[in-house]
Parts: structure tokens; C-alpha cells; sequence
């Protein structure tokens, strides 16, 4: 893993017989360390079952990639006043940035930058990096003749703010852009390949996926549910799916979506308001309809009732508190946003 909250701090290390934690030293470039302990790895793997994990942190503010995907996207003077005022970047340190608070620390990365489509070709460029990093594992893969029998699995956890919904540069508020995630997956063989499923799926169907995959009998109860039907063309139940941002309750997001709408509510600095988005007439989530479509803005704000309690408080379970982090981990955390 190349992120702290993946360590062994967060009991994410158990049950793997190698866990590798690449976490110093800037996001820049951090890959090509941890990448080169991974391709090692899968190297030496001896012909017997095994899962791999890997986390690559990449594309992750500071949009920052090595060379030569650096401005691979961008061929402007960053730093010159843009032509157009459409792309100053003056628009992330104002009020127009709906979480402008602290603006200047947050964006210390962006300092000197004049030019706002300078960080989206950069955030471009991190996904070039990135999947040339993926390319390589599965290069290595096929060089040790596992790929045609492996199940391999490429997902990404969230999405990026590029000026969508007034947010600059980070994941905060969970609309299409932030919620609609990359995820593919690879049967041995490339059994029913090609094939574009249009459900909504969650990143917790993945465990009980791979489980029906393996053919190991599911003995727990799961939020998420096996997709290996999808993958054969079946057509999913109808069902509705939820994502969270932020832990208490006077500062969060809460939003449920199915097929047809997605509807979230806000709770931020004192003031409340709900927005209601029709997703397929208007997929980039636009047009609010929380005044028009009353009745099923009703009956999704009951769904979350249901799910998290008047209050909204974030899920919790009856496990006893973690034991503090590590100075440092919290710091890097700090840093990334992730510990307000």
C-alpha cells in the first residue's frame, strides 16, 4: 500500500503473509518505489493459490506525476494570467469554492499556478501514469505465466472534483463524479469479456463476488452482493446504494441512489438542504428537482431514516475505540485531508 490508512494501525495488514507499507517521502513519484518491491514480489510468488492487493495513491492531490507524463496534457504557461477569465484560478481561493475553508493552505501545491486547467491536465496525466503502473503488474503477470488463470480486479475508490458542483480538486461531496468509480474485472481465460454491465454495483460487492467466483460458501452477512451473475448478462435486482462524507452530524453528506435518481442531503457549517438528480436525463447531475419531485425526494430521505437514523450519524459498530495513531500517521493524514 502506498497510503497510511491501509497500515497495520487499521488491522488492514491481517491475514496476509507480506505486507508492504510505502508511505514516505512525497505522493510525487512514490510509485516507482513501491512498484518495484511489487513486480519483485510477483516474481518470486510460487505456483500455488495467492491474492495480491495493491494500492496505488496516485492521481491523489497533489497532482504532481513524474516525467514524462509531467504536462504530458498541458502545453500552456501555468503561471502566465490566462486569457480566457474563465480559467483563472483565482475562483478556488474565493467563495465560489464551496469548500473554500482554509484555501491557501489546503492549495499550497497549486501556489504560482494562475492557469485552473493546469491542474485538471495534470489530474489527466496521473491517471496516464497510473495505468502505466497497472500495465506493468499485468505484464508481469503474463511473463509468469499466471495472467490467462488469474482473477484480476482494477477498481478505484473514488472519483475527483474538477470544478464540477462549484468543488476544486479533491473528492469531497458524493455526486456522479466522485461516486461512479472505475471497476473491472477479469475472469481466467477472459471469459465473457467485453461485456458492460449498467447496473448500479457498489465497491462492497467485491468480497462476495470474489467468494462465488472461488466457490468458497458465503458463512457472513454482506451490504454487498455477487456480480457473477451481471457478468453473465442477468440483470441485477433493483437496489439502492449509499455513500458518506463526513463523521459528525452537524458537518456531513449522506446520499442514496438507484438506477433512476440520486439523492443527497447536506448538513455544513449550521446550514441544512437536500438536492434530488435525475440520472438518466440528466447524468452529470445538473438540475436540483428536490422542489419539483417532492414524493421521491420523500421516500429517499426514508431510506436514509432507515439507514442512519434521524440523527445521520455515521455507521458505527460495537467494536472497542482504536488505540491512537501513531504522531506521525495522523500528521501525513492531517495533511491529506483525511483528519479534519
Amino acid at each position: 500500500t502506498a497510503v497510511d490508512y491501509l497500515g497495520k494501525e487499521f488491522g488492514m495488514t491481517r491475514g496476509f503473509s507480506v505486507s508492504m507499507n510505502h508511505v514516505t517521502g512525497s505522493v510525487t513519484g512514490r510509485s516507482e518505489r513501491y512498484q518495484l518491491r511489487v513486480l519483485r514480489e510477483i516474481g518470486s510468488i510460487q505456483r500455488r493459490p495467492w491474492f495480491d492487493f495493491l494500492h496505488y495513491f496516485d492521481a491523489h492531490d497533489p497532482y504532481e506525476s513524474p516525467a514524462p507524463y509531467h504536462e504530458m496534457y498541458y502545453d500552456g504557461d501555468a503561471e502566465a494570467e490566462p486569457t480566457d477569465p474563465a480559467r483563472d484560478i483565482g475562483v478556488i481561493y474565493s467563495d465560489k469554492n464551496r469548500i473554500a475553508r482554509d484555501p491557501r493552505k489546503r492549495y499550497r501545491w497549486l501556489d504560482g499556478v494562475k492557469d485552473l486547467d493546469y491542474p485538471t491536465k495534470e489530474y489527466a496525466a496521473g491517471i496516464t501514469y497510473l495505468d502505466h503502473q497497472v500495465g506493468a503488474v499485468l505484464d508481469s503477470l503474463e511473463a509468469k505465466g499466471y495472467y490467462e488463470n488469474s482473477i484480476v480486479i482494477v477498481v478505484g475508490d473514488h472519483g475527483e472534483h474538477l470544478t464540477e458542483h462549484g468543488v476544486y480538486f479533491t473528492h469531497r461531496f458524493p455526486y456522479v463524479e466522485v461516486s461512479h468509480v472505475p471497476l473491472m474485472i477479469r475472469l481466467p481465460g477472459g471469459r465473457e469479456g467485453g461485456r458492460r454491465v449498467a447496473d448500479p454495483v457498489s465497491l462492497a460487492d467485491l468480497l462476495p463476488t470474489l467468494l462465488d467466483l472461488l466457490g468458497i460458501p458465503q458463512e457472513w452477512d454482506f451490504d454487498g452482493v455477487s456480480l457473477v451473475g451481471s457478468m453473465r448478462g442477468e440483470r441485477l435486482d433493483e437496489r439502492v446504494l449509499y455513500a458518506e462524507f463526513g463523521g459528525l452530524p452537524e458537518n456531513q453528506v449522506k446520499a442514496v441512489w438507484n438506477r433512476e435518481y440520486r439523492y443527497l442531503e447536506f448538513r455544513i457549517d449550521g446550514q441544512e438542504w437536500s438536492e434530488l438528480y435525475d440520472r438518466r436525463r440528466d447524468p452529470l447531475e445538473t438540475r436540483n428537482l428536490v422542489k419539483e419531485e417532492k414524493v421521491h425526494a420523500a421516500d429517499f430521505r426514508a431510506l436514509l431514516t432507515r439507514r442512519f437514523g434521524e440523527e445521520r450519524r455515521i455507521l458505527q459498530d460495537d467494536h472497542e475505540a482504536a488505540p491512537p495513531l501513531d504522531p506521525e500517521v495522523e500528521a501525513r493524514l492531517r495533511t491529506l485531508g483525511y483528519i479534519d
